[in-house]
C-alpha cells in the first residue's frame, strides 16, 4: 500500500537541525531503497517550490522538486474532480487548511488512505490513517 508523503516530510528532511529531520530522512531513505512505496500530488511539488522560494532558496527548491519526482512512485495530478471534493471537505467543516484538504481529496479520489505527515490535523479525517514520520515502519513493506 502506497503512502502519501506530505510536504513537511521533505522540508524537514532537507532542512536544518530539527527533531523531525532524522525521522523524515529515514522515511525518504526507505522510499529510495524500495522498502516503502510513496506518492505525492502536484500540489506537494508546488508547496515545496513556494516555501523555498519565499525563503530565497528557489534553486534549492527546484533541485528538491526534481529529487522528489525521481524518488516517489507516482506524482498524482490535481483535477477539477479533486477541487470539487476539496470544496465539499472544507464545507463539511473538517478543520483542514485548504492545501491539506486538497491533498486529502486527491488521496480519496486515488484510493489512498495513509498519509505521512508532521501535521496532526490530518487525523481529524475519518478513514484516513495518519502516520507521523517516526512511526513509519521502514524495515518492511508498508
Amino acid at each position: 500500500m502506497a503512502l502519501f508523503l506530505d510536504t513537511n516530510v521533505f522540508l524537514y528532511a532537507a532542512g536544518g537541525p530539527h527533531p523531525l529531520k532524522e525521522p523524515c530522512g529515514r522515511v525518504l531513505k526507505a522510499v529510495a531503497d524500495g522498502t516503502v512505496e510513496a506518492v505525492v500530488d502536484a500540489e506537494v511539488l508546488q508547496e515545496l517550490l513556494y516555501v523555498l522560494e519565499r525563503r530565497g532558496m528557489l534553486r534549492q527548491g527546484a533541485a528538491l522538486v526534481s529529487s522528489v519526482v525521481e524518488l516517489v512512485t507516482r506524482v498524482l495530478p490535481v483535477s477539477a474532480h479533486d477541487i470539487e471534493l476539496t470544496c465539499k471537505l472544507l464545507l463539511k467543516g473538517t478543520g483542514l487548511p485548504v492545501r491539506d484538504a486538497l491533498h486529502v481529496a486527491v488521496m480519496m479520489n486515488n484510493g489512498l488512505d495513509s498519509v505521512v505527515t508532521a501535521d496532526r490535523h490530518f487525523a481529524m479525517v475519518k478513514g484516513l490513517r495518519c502516520l507521523r514520520p517516526e512511526d513509519v515502519r521502514t524495515g518492511s513493506r508498508e
